[in-house]
């Protein structure tokens, strides 16, 4: 297979790069991008989904909040006069 390395010719590299479906050789190397571990990944996949989400919530929570404050003022003010 040509993604193993062959055994007993010299110390190259341990497993071969593949990209765009074919072997990337050492000097492409640098050029690639470097990628996010597996857990950074999902975490921020986990950020862009809940983001949104959790504005919304805010957005819709909000008004009643701010009635509830208003009346309480109000009720206090009362209470002070």
């Amino acid at each position: 297979r040509p993604w193993e390395r062959p055994r007993g010719k010299g110390k190259g590299h341990s497993r071969p790069a593949w990209r765009a479906g074919a072997l990337m050789g050492a000097a492409a190397a640098p050029l690639t991008p470097s990628v996010p571990a597996r857990q950074t990944r999902r975490g921020m996949i986990c950020c862009a989904i809940i983001g949104p989400a959790r504005r919304l919530a805010t957005v819709l929570n909000e008004p009643p909040a701010s009635t509830a404050r208003c009346l309480q003022a109000r009720a206090d003010q009362e209470d002070a006069a």
